[in-house]
């Protein structure tokens, strides 16, 4: 009544090629597959496990279960792999494992763990795999039984599990391709003689470098850049086996696992003091704490010492000062050149000032002078008194009109406050011609800003416009004349209590030149005044403002940025 089924649920595994079986003291079972992972029956719930769980390979060729319930895993391509409390932890070459290739785990009654592979017998504490596994430390010393030891074979044969197993009498069997191997636990002798060692030869560039007479220090001629070190381990048991490990003191902090290569190689190093180390482990895991050392001095070229450096550092440092020197004198010599230019300039419109007063003036002068003697001598002729009176207004006109250019060209008037000033008393005579009331809020200290001569015009034209539409067309009774001045900029006044204009068409577009059709008090009033103004100010980067409102008079604002009425000076 023998009744043979298969496992239940296998049709939830995937590729479940079974290739090796284990059993836990409640009836769990633990079965690896050839690409499945790994499979845990237990109370009738079926589980798999894969790569993408943690576990190291979906190839799994063997499995042991120890006493504390752990579960050791060896793969056919990835190592040895952990499962504990639920977690998976691999053991692969980077922590010291030869092969990835693993096909049987038994382990003694030492509490070692005897790995078949395709690399010889392995043997490792099981407590050091343990700390491994759990992170504590980086690498486990696994000792590597293969022909030196008595192997036919270095392939255990295996893909199907348990192969290998733990006689009663603590012997352990492994399978191999060329028979079977047994291994009496007990009697394993371990080598615990250091392998000595020794440096053989040292190369710079190919050739040989040798230690002067009566110095241990070698000295490399500058310009090597490429360096080998040929040492060795002596050992007659397994030469083969012999691992070493090596160091460059001035290069390298950390020691570098050589693994059973013999050489070391530097492509380049700079010029400067190297000590040499290297040491060496039979195949029991014995070192030599002494090891073997070569000290050598690299020689620098001359540019590389640090005579050198510092010289190149100072000339440097010179050739930058030298450099700043020379950019600054320039600059320097530049500004005195600019400001010579400067006075000069000033200078000839002082001379232009002081020929036009003088000259001009007087004539002027005289002809005033004369047209007022020649008016009590043809007194009764009515022609020759109106044109008498014309020549007299004429002069007049051209009298006020020489004293506006002197004083736009004099230097000496290049100031805000001349500017104040001078236009202060200009309104003041202006008005007064005019019968207008004149209202002077001038700053009693403005700044010391210097201004140009092509400002002081420009801006004395534009005031002197906006004192003309109000007195002949804003029907205004008082002019308030106002210079206010802010961080950045200043801004000139002209407010009249008059009649003033409807502000909407400083909206229209094309105003003033196209917004007066139909409004012939405006035209009369405004006409070409306000294009000139406008255009004045923007000619010295500044803007107009105008401010209107029927009935309630107008206010022109003249704006100047500070930084267009400054003037260089050092």
């Amino acid at each position: 009544n023998n009744k043979i089924t298969w496992s239940a649920g296998k049709e939830k595994l995937f590729l479940p090629d079974v290739r090796a079986l284990a059993t836990g003291p409640d009836d769990t079972v633990y079965f690896g597959m050839s690409g499945g992972g790994l499979g845990i029956l237990a109370n009738g719930v079926l589980k798999q496990f894969r790569r993408t769980d943690g576990l190291s390979s979906d190839f799994v060729q063997c499995l042991y279960l120890d006493s504390e319930n752990t579960l050791w895993i060896g793969t056919s391509d990835n190592g040895l792999c952990r499962l504990k409390n639920g977690r998976f932890s691999n053991i692969g070459t980077a922590q010291g494992l030869p092969t990835t290739i693993l096909s049987h785990i038994v382990e003694d009654n030492d509490h070692n763990l005897w790995i078949g592979s395709h690399h010889g017998i392995l043997r490792a504490p099981k407590a050091e795999l343990e700390r491994c596994a759990d992170g504590q430390v980086k690498t486990v010393r696994f000792l590597n039984y293969g022909k030196s030891e008595g192997l036919t074979s270095l392939i255990c044969s295996g893909g199907f599990h348990p192969g290998a197993c733990l006689t009663s009498s603590g012997r352990i069997w492994f399978p191999t391709t060329k028979g079977v191997a047994i291994i009496d636990p007990t009697d394993v002798s371990t080598n615990t003689a250091p392998p000595p060692v020794v440096i053989e030869d040292f190369l710079a560039d190919g050739a040989p470098v040798a230690s002067p007479p009566g110095r241990n220090e070698m000295r490399v001629p500058p310009g090597k850049q490429v360096f080998v070190i040929h040492y060795t381990g002596l050992s007659f048991s397994a030469p083969e086996k012999v691992l070493f490990k090596y160091r460059l003191e001035g290069l390298q902090k950390s020691w570098t696992e050589a693994g059973n290569r013999r050489t070391a190689d530097y492509s380049y190093l700079p010029p400067g003091k190297y000590r040499f180390q290297v040491t060496a482990c039979n195949k029991d895991g014995v070192w030599n704490e002494t090891g073997a050392e070569i000290s050598f001095v690299l020689l620098p070229w001359f540019y590389q010492t640090w005579w050198f450096e510092i010289f190149s550092l100072l000339a440097g440092a010179a050739l930058v000062a030298l450099g700043v020197v020379w950019v600054t004198r320039r600059r320097l010599r530049r500004k005195m050149d600019l400001l010579e230019r400067q006075r000069a300039l000033e200078r000839e419109r002082a001379r232009i000032a002081r020929d036009i007063h003088d000259d001009l003036g007087a004539s002027l002068t005289r002809i005033t002078m004369l047209s007022q003697t020649v008016r009590g001598e043809v007194h009764g002729e009515p022609q020759t008194m109106a044109d008498v009176d014309q020549i007299y207004r004429t002069a007049r006109e051209l009298t006020r009109a020489m004293d506006e250019i002197v004083w736009a060209v004099n230097p000496k008037h290049d100031t805000l406050d001349s500017l104040a000033t001078y236009l202060g008393r200009f309104a003041q005579d202006f008005l007064s011609a005019a019968n207008l009331r004149c209202r002077l809020d001038v700053p009693l200290s403005p700044p010391p800003w210097t201004l140009t001569s092509e400002i002081r015009h420009n801006v004395f034209l534009a005031f002197k416009e906006a004192l003309n539409n109000s007195v002949r067309h804003a029907r205004a009774s008082e002019v308030r004349v106002t210079l206010e001045h802010v961080p950045g900029q200043f801004t000139l006044s002209v407010a009249d209590n008059g009649q003033g204009f409807d502000s909407t068409l400083l909206l229209e577009p094309g105003f003033p030149e196209n917004g007066l059709a139909g409004h012939s008090v405006v035209k009369a009033r405004i006409g070409n005044g306000l294009v000139n103004m406008r255009k004045r100010l923007e000619e010295i980067g500044g803007t107009c403002q105008w401010e209107t409102r029927q009935g309630e008079g107008t206010r022109v604002r003249l704006i100047v940025p500070l930084e267009q009425s400054r003037r260089f000076s050092i």
